[in-house]
């Protein structure tokens, strides 16, 4: 990924996106440009703003080649009114202002198309209700976008957002119709070195994968998801899957055998001949056997309190 993806994906999340606006009068707003009918507006191109750091769509290769597309849908057939922008109208010092919140890119692709010869100079437009909140636009990012589906990354920016606001994770589950536990992965994706998050944004790797890596190999999930990049693009694979990362075949194994360890351990440490290991090793195998000994009565008394509490109350 280029360093112009990069910053765009820096700018994305930590976008300054100023959410304290006022709504202003749809009215005054569509005569002031110039806009015509009632429900749905007809408005001069250029009086239709992108409101900064709103959008949280990652300027990359595959959004560049997506506006391009649409652009030239408009030249070769025009732009399709039963397909509006979604705006807001905010009360600014000059006079209502008309924003976009749905179809940022329909709408730079009709500026594209106009800039190469294309004869158009309104777009089609339907105004959001004056009681619609910030926190309603920002869901509709996700909810309401009927084009190019945003990508996890891009979704975990919606996600902080709302999480600003001091929205709970299930909320925000039930805002957008996902998990909570999807959630709950999602907000995790803004913490994670940037080379991650560019493999998560391209898609190379999931976003469960990717969360599962930090936290088995923390400051090392870099360098296992580049190793693995690699040897999935060896084999040919543009996204990296389980198979593709170093030792994981391995560590699985060790989990399946993890019940004979132990017990072979335990055996070791019965062992008339365990006295003559060095002190060190006796040491390792003492505190790793003491720990797993505590965590299995804490289990255990843990399991038998939960079927106590199951037991039906004596008549």
């Amino acid at each position: 990924m280029n360093s112009t993806t990069q910053s765009s994906m820096l700018e994305a999340i930590d976008a300054p996106f100023d959410d304290n606006f006022v709504k202003g009068s749809v009215k005054t707003a569509m005569k002031n440009a110039g806009g015509s009918s009632a429900d749905l507006w007809n408005v001069p191109l250029d009086e239709i703003h992108v409101m900064p750091g709103f959008n949280t769509r990652v300027r990359d290769a595959a959004l560049e080649a997506h506006i391009r597309w649409i652009a030239d849908s408009i030249k070769a057939s025009g732009f399709h009114r039963d397909e509006p922008l979604g705006c807001f109208i905010v009360s600014e010092e000059a006079g209502p202002k008309i924003y976009v919140h749905a179809g940022h890119n329909r709408l730079e692709a009709a500026k594209l198309a106009r800039s190469e010869g294309a004869e158009i100079t309104h777009l089609p437009v339907v105004v959001v209700p004056k009681e619609t909140s910030v926190e309603d636009l920002i869901c509709g990012l996700v909810t309401t976008n009927a084009g190019k589906p945003l990508t996890p990354y891009e979704i975990s920016i919606v996600c902080k957002r709302l999480a600003g606001f001091g929205w709970s994770n299930s909320l925000i589950a039930q805002r957008l119709a996902f998990t909570q536990s999807y959630v709950d992965a999602l907000l995790e994706i803004p913490g994670y070195p940037i080379k991650i998050r560019e493999m998560i944004q391209t898609g190379q790797v999931s976003v469960s994968m990717a969360r599962d890596l930090v936290k088995t190999y923390s400051h090392k999930a870099t360098e296992k998801l580049e190793e693995a990049a690699k040897a999935a693009a060896e084999a040919g694979s543009k996204r990296v899957t389980s198979k593709h990362i170093p030792g994981r075949k391995f560590d699985s194994f060790i989990k399946r055998t993890a019940p004979r360890l132990y017990e072979a351990t335990r055996a070791v440490q019965s062992d008339p001949a365990y006295s003559s290991l060095s002190q060190d090793t006796r040491d390792t195998l003492d505190a790793l056997l003491q720990e797993l000994s505590l965590k299995q009565g804490e289990l255990n008394a843990s399991e038998v309190a939960s079927a106590n509490d199951e037991l039906p109350d004596a008549q």
